[in-house]
């Protein structure tokens, strides 16, 4: 059966090997590897017939015949290694000799042999000891692909042999590297290729590091204008020790700093970005505004927390430096004036609305600028701060309890905000001296502790406060101005209120006031505004006493009140008097003469009273301002036919029945005249 097999095996053989003549064909001219794949792709040649033989059939019949001498030897090396160990030359042997017997055996073998340096076929499973240049192939047997590596081997004689190489069946030492330029060239290619590749690749890991370590890799993000130069961490770590020495350890790490858009945060890196850290040899900074710079750039990103400011914002797109401001009150006389935008690299001195002493913040002047979002409690940092004014602004929440507690703040004009919260207790015994709270919805009472107020001003009006009014409040000698308008406070006008004698303005209208005026009232000498109109709770006589002594007075406003009684004659003593509003009461008798004395008096309202006679026309001479607004009942009541009040200087006339008031002519005082003198007495 060997026999048998082996003789198969020779009949293949002689049919693979059978010699063909080949015409010359440009075949010839192709590259050594073209003629591999060419040669391969044609599973059954086409058989010529024999005539002169080529080089490449004269070593297929070499190798036919030395596989015939072969045979007898490799039966005697298996019979040899089936009895007993084999030598390592013998072994050599025999393996060499199975690869080149199968292999002829299993594929169609590709003639190559006349190629110089040609590589041949092998499939199936790459190894690790042969060279790695390789191709696809298909195989003309099985139709199958693989990826296949070339190699070169020779026969016993030296001669090289085209054979098919299975799996480990070739030693390392046969392989021999490709001699053709072609392959050679595209080898270079493709290192050259990989070498750039992977020197890009290196740039963009490098790039996409830089910029996730600097915390530029957020896109979309162009709101914040402190972001200049990418930051580094180490920069930043130094500058918040810096500041920590003043603002506390650990500031950096509350919950509200920790944000990326946080106020605190964003402050810092416009700093590290804008401001050069100059510091000793100590390692201490030597610009001592470090600090100072970056609250107010806080305070600006606190409170633009929804829109930008009305004015003088950061410069954007080319814009300049230079903003016009008014931060002065218009009583002042200075007009709007040229200052610098926030966040500039000028000194902070420079920008609006702030103003120094020695380098030192001294004053916030903001008013109506459009400020929103929360106070930052780092204000209280700013120790040398005399005056903060943010009236009429947008801002909310509670005020920072450390404000109270300025030692040089002397002026807090918060009022036309959203703010909330309470009085605190602080305040009461702070150095403030002018706290403007008004039209804000503050709430709580008014505690006891008022009496360590030692200010001049307390407004508190339009706001939530409610509460009984305590005694305390009146026993504020140095309080020259007290508002409480609007507010739910309740109670009455104590005795006490005679001791307030630097009171300037005591305002109580809308409110929930009652009982009777005092007659201490007057010794309030420097009273200038007294105001408690619409406060149904106060009724009764006003004392002859409690307008004596007011010779300062210039408004008093207590209409739609219930006061009751005669007009005090000492009312001619009022020679300061510019506005009386006393409508809408239950006055009785007549105008006093004596008022034709008040020659400063330009509006005065007398109307929806009880009051008969004649409008004094001395004192519609004394009033020669052509400003001057004069309010009586002087129209036809409908219910009794009958003119209350007959006026010749009244530029309204009211009708006492219904109240209603329209604007009166000289015409219609006339024609009043001759309807009244027509009427029987």
């Amino acid at each position: 059966m060997a026999d048998g097999k082996d003789a198969a095996a020779d009949a293949d053989i002689q049919t693979i090997v059978q010699p063909r003549v080949e015409s010359k064909t440009p075949k010839d001219n192709l590259d050594p590897l073209e003629v591999v794949q060419a040669t391969a792709s044609d599973p059954a040649p086409r058989r010529e017939p024999q005539a002169s033989l080529s080089h490449s059939e004269k070593m297929e019949e070499k190798e036919v015949e030395r596989h015939s001498t072969d045979k007898p030897q490799r039966s005697a090396v298996q019979s040899h290694s089936q009895q007993g160990s084999l030598s390592p030359h013998e072994k050599t042997e025999e393996r060499r000799t199975e690869c080149q017997s199968t292999d002829l055996r299993r594929h169609n073998a590709v003639q190559i042999n006349s190629i110089p340096g040609a590589y041949f076929i092998q499939g199936l499973v790459g190894r690790t000891n042969s060279i790695s240049d390789g191709f696809d192939y298909e195989s003309s047997d099985e139709g199958m692909r693989a990826d296949i590596e070339l190699t070169r081997c020779s026969n016993n004689q030296g001669e090289p042999v085209a054979v098919p190489i299975e799996d480990d069946c070739v030693p390392s030492q046969f392989a021999t590297p490709i001699t053709s330029s072609t392959s050679r060239t595209k080898n270079k290619f493709c290192v050259y290729y990989s070498l750039v590749l992977y020197v890009f690749l290196v740039i963009g890991v490098f790039v996409i590091g830089s910029l996730c370590a600097s915390g530029l890799g957020t896109f979309g993000d162009t709101s914040e204008v402190e972001m200049g130069t990418p930051d580094s961490s180490e920069q930043i770590q130094t500058l918040r020790t810096l500041l920590e020495r003043d603002l506390g350890d650990g500031y950096f790490e509350q919950s509200e700093s920790t944000s990326a858009s946080s106020p605190q945060n964003r402050a810092l890196h416009w700093i590290l970005n804008d401001h050069p850290l100059e510091m000793d040899s100590s390692g201490n900074i030597m610009d001592g505004s470090l600090l100072q710079r970056f609250i107010v750039a806080l305070f600006y990103f606190a409170t633009t927390e929804e829109e930008p400011w009305l004015v003088c914002n950061p410069p954007q797109g080319g814009e300049s430096d230079s903003c016009q401001y008014d931060s002065y009150p218009e009583s002042t006389g200075i007009k709007p004036h040229l200052t610098t935008r926030w966040l500039t690299k000028n000194s902070e001195c420079l920008w609006a609305g702030l103003l120094c002493k020695n380098g030192e913040l001294v004053e916030i002047r903001l008013k109506a600028n459009r400020l929103n979002g929360k106070i930052p409690t780092e204000l209280v940092m700013l120790t040398s701060l005399e005056q903060i004014d943010f009236l009429k602004n947008k801002l909310h929440g509670s005020i920072p309890v450390g404000l109270y507690q300025l030692q040089n703040l002397e002026r807090l004009a918060l009022e036309n905000n959203m703010l909330t919260g309470t009085l605190h207790l602080s305040f009461f015994k702070s150095n403030i001296q002018r706290l403007s709270l008004q039209y804000n919805p503050i709430s709580g009472t008014i505690p006891t502790e008022v009496g360590y107020f030692q200010g001049r001003n307390l407004w508190i009006k339009r706001t939530q406060i409610s509460g009984s009014i305590p005694s305390e409040l009146f026993s504020l000698t140095k309080l020259r101005q007290l508002t409480l308008d609007g507010t739910k406070v309740f109670g009455s006008l104590p005795t006490e209120i005679g001791n307030m004698s630097n009171l300037i303005v005591l305002s109580w209208k809308d409110g929930l006031a009652s009982g009777t005026i005092p007659s201490e009232l007057g010794r309030l000498e420097n009273l200038v505004e007294l105001g408690l109109s619409n406060n149904p709770g106060l009724r009764g006589t006003i004392p002859e006493e409690a307008f004596t002594g007011l010779r300062n007075l210039s408004f008093v406003v207590l209409n739609s009140c219930n006061f009751s009684g005669t007009l005090s004659t000492n009312f001619g003593d009022l020679h300061r008097l510019n506005y009386l509003d006393i409508a809408n009461n239950a006055f009785t008798g007549s105008i006093p003469v004596e008022m034709s004395t008040l020659s400063n008096l330009q509006h005065i309202c007398v109307n929806g009273n009880q009051l008969t006679g004649d409008f004094p026309g001395s004192v519609c001479q004394s009033m020669v301002s052509k400003s001057r607004e004069v309010v009586a009942d002087c129209a036809l009541d409908k219910a009794t036919n009958v003119v209350a009040m007959p006026c010749e200087c009244c530029t309204q006339c009211c009708e006492p029945s219904s109240g209603h008031c329209s604007p009166q002519s000289g015409n219609v005082l006339r024609s009043l005249r001759r309807i009244k003198s027509t009427m029987p007495t």
